[in-house]
């Protein structure tokens, strides 16, 4: 049920964002879950992503896979904001042109912290970046460039040095959550999560519980994620994520999805909901919320399926190639060490 769980947390954010971008008067708790969402995200990323490198042959088809699975979109992403508030500013835009470079140097590197925006446009909104699901993506990429040591560390030492990655992680998140919120949230900080999926990943087999039981459990946990933080929650957060991503995703019955619009759904919505608000477009009201519902859907869709599913389709080819390149290499080497 990964798809079909990554689908849900994408809309999750979706909808938290356009209640907090456009100040609609949405009290129900069912926006409230951004957060547990980029969380959730981030046991997937762990889980999943670990099964693929321990499965991979070598390290750079593995990086050329992840590559072409996250990239591509963002780039897209990236250069059509980019369009737009260009478009959306004044007359004489040439006069920002050093400030539309240092946006697109600073995006197209995952430091969208540097420009959140171009020439602040956005930044007397409530949300003042274009886009702000892409604060997670440096994290992403951050986990994916050590996945390797990790994994390294796992098969030298054991599972058991996750324990000692999740503990200094979780330090060094509750030493900085009060005064360096922005701070905590970043690497190493949200490496509790990862390391959790990769120890749900580890201990899959063992963890069998009856379909009921999967289910009751699930709400429970969900339920206790939901619960007014406090210090022993967040120490204890990421496994209670855990298991409700764990247990959703592998233990209840699945329901198949046959295209995967998450990373779309996910990436695309926030500048959707910023250039509607720009242009007045979007009334913060249900109605709202349900036309960006349909137009990021669409988009999710036409984007699944004219960039992630060529670029994915690209990356499996070329890290083939570069494994039977390597290959061949060996053997050329093999033969000359014989003749």
């Amino acid at each position: 049920n990964f798809d079909l769980l990554r689908l849900i947390l994408a809309s999750m954010v979706m909808a938290g964002h356009f209640v907090h971008q456009t100040g609609a008067p949405m009290n129900s708790y069912v926006f409230s879950y951004p957060n547990f969402a980029v969380e959730a995200f981030f046991v997937i990323s762990g889980y999943l992503i670990y099964g693929s490198i321990i499965g991979s042959s070598a390290l750079v088809p593995y990086f050329i896979r992840r590559a072409c699975r996250i990239y591509p979109l963002y780039l897209v992403a990236v250069i059509v904001q980019a369009i737009f508030m260009v478009m959306l500013l004044p007359a004489d835009a040439h006069k920002y042109t050093m400030d539309i470079v240092k946006y697109l140097v600073a995006n197209l590197g995952f430091a969208n912290f540097v420009s959140p925006d171009i020439a602040g446009l956005t930044a007397a909104l409530p949300e003042p970046e274009i886009n702000p699901s892409m604060w997670t993506l440096k994290i992403e990429v951050g986990f994916y460039v050590i996945l390797p040591a990790l994994a390294l560390l796992i098969r030298r030492y054991g599972i058991w040095t996750m324990f000692i990655i999740f503990v200094a992680s979780s330090i060094y998140s509750a030493a900085l959550h009060a005064e360096h919120f922005q701070l905590a949230r970043q690497l190493p900080g949200q490496l509790r999560y990862f390391v959790i999926g990769i120890t749900l990943y580890h201990f899959r087999d063992q963890i069998r519980p009856s379909v009921w039981l999967a289910i009751l459990l699930t709400v429970i946990f969900f339920w206790l994620s939901s619960v007014e933080s406090s210090e022993w929650m967040q120490v204890t957060r990421p496994i209670v994520v855990g298991a409700v991503v764990f247990l959703f995703g592998q233990r209840i019955p699945a329901v198949v999805v046959k295209r995967d619009i998450s990373y779309g759904v996910y990436l695309i919505h926030g500048p959707v909901i910023q250039l509607g608000i720009l242009l007045n477009w979007i009334a913060p009201t249900y109605t709202g919320l349900a036309m960006v519902w349909i137009f990021v859907y669409a988009l999710a869709l036409l984007s699944e399926r004219l960039i992630e599913r060529p670029a994915i389709a690209f990356g499996k080819r070329f890290s083939r190639a570069a494994v039977r390149f390597t290959e061949n290499n060996r053997l050329a080497q093999w033969r000359r060490q014989i003749f």
